[in-house]
Order: structure tokens, then sequence, then C-alpha cells
């Protein structure tokens, strides 16, 4: 069953009906669109100055205004702001497809980031049992929260470095002391490595004195659903389970091959033959329906509560609504939130699109309330 970006139902799994939820979106009718052609990454990619990139999101935001003028936003409720994100990422994604692995990490580490969030927080270097990261705390206003960050990338790009801005933005919304780390990437370390290095730091959070009815999982894309496998494997171990997690448009299924995506491939900036490549190169080999890297298969009863995110353009959609239906089947306390007409991880254009802050002011005030609830049930 497909689902298309529209209009948004909320709906509550939970008889308190005091979380953020949401059910899918109902469908609705698309006008065909056209993207506008922007300027490609070449082969080896020269890092940008900020005064050229400044120049190139100028080019790229005017084709977007004259194709809107002609033909209207690409999906009906899009901003000018949001659409010009939105082809960014697509465009950036496209180049980065043609580029080998080194290529692109070079190209996605070296991308400058303008914020002010990263002022209105304090970073210092941490090791986490032997996997390095970075700690993230408000300047002011700390919870006694702790949240465990888990960077997306389809297991093979990004980190700690890329995600800043968006871990520093969620550290202030939860007013929590996050812990990032930068586990090891494949394809050079196939599954399980980053499930080991993950799941190592949950443990030494654990060893280090953190209780965890004040420590969260959270993570993007992939990295939700490394939370996903930490909360299994700690389950299955009789490790002590955190008080929820916050999972971020979650890559809940590398067995996926197409077939079970949503089609929304006229708005998402990844494709299908992203995601097959990708789960071919992380998973080294290894079983795509292992529990630790398709969750959407595995016995999910006994997690802590999960919100889930996911935006109503995503290929993504569907996978992870039934994801959810399954963990509330399974007796999870699992909420989902539909974004209408956001892409993959969102949160991460709130610099310049003032429609993706709530999606991030909804993780904080879960992360808050699920360490409140769980210290006052268990006090």
């Amino acid at each position: 069953m497909h689902a298309s970006p529209g209009h948004l139902r909320r709906v509550s799994q939970s008889a308190q009906d005091d979380s953020i939820v949401a059910m899918r979106p109902a469908r609705s009718v698309q006008v065909e669109r056209s993207w506008v052609d922007a300027p490609q990454l070449p082969a080896h990619p020269r890092v940008m100055t900020p005064l050229e990139l400044a120049a190139s999101v100028a080019r790229l935001g005017l084709a977007v205004m004259r194709r809107r003028m002609a033909e209207g936003p690409l999906l009906p409720g899009w901003s000018w702001r949001f659409e010009l994100c939105a082809a960014l990422a697509r465009d950036e994604f496209a180049g980065l497809w043609r580029l080998d692995v080194p290529a692109r990490r070079a190209h996605v580490e070296a991308t400058p980031i303008f914020s002010r969030a990263l002022a209105r927080v304090v970073s210092e270097p941490i090791d986490l049992g032997g996997v390095p990261g970075r700690s993230f705390v408000p300047r002011a206003d700390v919870s006694g929260a702790v949240v465990l960050y888990l960077h997306g990338g389809a297991y093979e790009i990004c980190s700690v470095h890329t995600h800043r801005e968006l871990i520093a933005r969620i550290t202030r919304a939860a007013k929590s002391r996050t812990l990032a780390i930068d586990y090891r990437l494949a394809p050079e370390h196939p599954f399980p490595a980053a499930v080991d290095d993950c799941y190592a730091a949950y443990r030494a959070l654990l060893a280090s004195g953190v209780d965890p009815r004040q420590l969260v999982l959270a993570g993007d894309s992939a990295g939700g659903a490394l939370a996903l496998a930490v909360l299994l494997r700690a389950r299955d171990a009789g490790d002590p389970l955190p008080a929820g997690a916050a999972l971020l448009s979650p890559a809940v299924d590398l067995a996926i091959d197409g077939a079970g995506l949503s089609p929304n491939e006229r708005y998402d900036y990844l494709t299908r033959e992203m995601f097959r490549a990708w789960g071919t190169s992380s998973l080294g080999g290894a079983d795509p329906h292992h529990p630790w890297a398709a969750p959407l298969h595995a016995n999910l009863a006994g997690l802590p509560p999960l919100l889930l995110q996911v935006g109503g353009a995503e290929l993504l959609l569907d996978p992870v609504t039934l994801f959810a239906e399954r963990a509330r089947a399974a007796g999870v306390d699992a909420t989902l939130d539909v974004h209408p007409g956001m892409i993959p991880v969102w949160h991460m254009f709130a610099t310049l699109a003032p429609e993706c802050r709530r999606a991030i002011r909804d993780i904080g005030t879960f992360i808050r309330r699920v360490v409140d609830v769980t210290r006052t049930t268990d006090a």
C-alpha cells in the first residue's frame, strides 16, 4: 500500500494521547512539474569557497523562481525556500552519485555550514568505548537528558562534522548533553562494524554511570536504523534500555529492492538505484534480512517509546509507516509523525527553510517527555 504527499491527519496509538503522533497522509492528485536544470559536480570536485557557494545557491534560487512562475511549485505546498533546498539536495546527490566513495566523503566533509546554531552550543572531542566523537552541550538551560546521536549517510559517507548543525539544533531543542560518534563506514568496514561501534558507545555510556532512564538514542537515515539495531542488540543482551529513541527518516530495511518504496521519486532527492547500491555496499555479503540490518522485519517487542519522523515526499514513507504499525502491534509505544511534502532528513535545511524547524522542536519535546516520564515512573 502506497501513500503520497498530502494532507496530514494526527491520531494517537497511546491511550494517553499526549505524545507527538501522526498517521499517513491522504492521497492527493499531483500535477506534473519539472525540476530546474542545475550545474552538477564535476568528476573530481573542487571545494567551493563560501562566496562561490553563495553564488551557486543564488543561481539555483533564480532558476527555481523562474520555473515556479511558469509552472507553479513542484509539489503543492512547497515554499520557494523549501523547493530551493530540495533542488540543492537533488543536484548534490546526483553529483555525488557519479563519484567514488573517497571523493564523496571529501566533498561532504568540506562543504561549509553557515548557522548561528553552532555558536549556541559547546562542543568537545570524546571517546566512547574506543569510538571517537564529539559532545554538544547548550550554553544555557541544560536538562538532565543525555542523547546518543548516530549520524546518517548511507553507512558510507558523512560524520559528526557534516551533521554538526543538526546535532546542535537537536541539543538545544532537547536541552540535552548530546554525544555523537563517528562509527566505522562501509565499504571498508561492512556490516556489522557500524552496529558494533554504536553498541560499544552505548555500553560505554552505561558503564560511565549514565542513568538509562535519562538516556535517549537518536539518529537520521542510516543512523536511525543503527539506533534501532542498538536497541535490539541491547534488549537481546539483557542490557538496560534507554528512555526512548527519536528516529529521523530511518532506513528501516536494507533488504528493500525498490518495490517496497513509496512512489515519490518526483520529489525525493534519493533514488531506488541509490538504495539498492547502498544496501549492497554496506552489507558486504551479509544477510540483508538480519534484524540489525532490516529492523522492519525484526521482533520489536520490548522496545522503549519511539518517535518516527518521516516526510510525506520520501521514498521511505511506506516502509517507515509499516515499521510503526508493526511496532505498535508488538506493544511498543511507537509514534509516527508524517510531515507533508517533506523530503529525507528535511531537518538539515532548518537554516534556509523555517518550516523544517517544527520537526526539531518536536524531537526536543519527545526527548524531554520520555526522560521525565521514565524518571517519574521509576522513582
